[in-house]
């Protein structure tokens, strides 16, 4: 048996010299000139700011809200509410919603994925769910874009009074 072993041994050693040595080759370089190969979200991350790179407030995308609140009234708990969030991109830059965050799990915001065109309107829909609240509830909404500023606020108020 041991005899067997050491005549393996040596075989399998070339096997995989030749392995690593075919496998050893040159990556071949791309056929495609790098400038035509792009990234639409690039310009939107260019558009963003830091304390070492400020941003040029004439040359981004900016969100104008058609109005920067709304107040649902009073509400039974458990109710669900939605509102349609009309905005409008009144920058010279293409926007781009990155995310949306609410200050409660309660308030969920739907936002468009692609990019918003210069003069272009669009929407976010917006929806509270009052299960388990009481009172007055103020939530606010946080739009983070490629835009000047980086953050739009939006707030949802209501007042929900007790299911009977």
């Amino acid at each position: 048996m041991n005899r067997q072993y050491k005549f393996e041994v040596p075989y399998l050693n070339m096997i995989l010299m030749l392995i690593v040595a075919f496998s050893c080759k040159e990556n071949k370089k791309s056929t495609v000139p790098a400038e035509t190969v792009t990234n639409p979200y690039l310009e939107a991350i260019e558009n963003s700011s830091t304390a070492s790179n400020p941003v040029d407030s004439l040359h981004t995308a900016k969100f104008v809200l058609e109005q920067d609140s709304i107040d649902f009234g009073t509400i039974t708990e458990g109710d669900t509410v939605k509102y349609t969030l009309y905005f409008r991109n009144t920058g010279n830059k293409k926007g781009l919603i990155s995310h949306v965050e609410s200050s409660c799990g309660c308030t969920v915001a739907k936002h468009p994925k692609g990019f918003i065109e210069p003069g272009k309107k669009d929407s976010i829909l917006v929806e509270y769910h009052s299960k388990g609240k009481s009172g007055l509830q103020s939530k606010d909404i946080l739009i983070f874009a490629n835009t000047y500023p980086q953050v739009t606020r939006f707030k949802v108020k209501t007042f929900v009074k007790p299911r009977q």
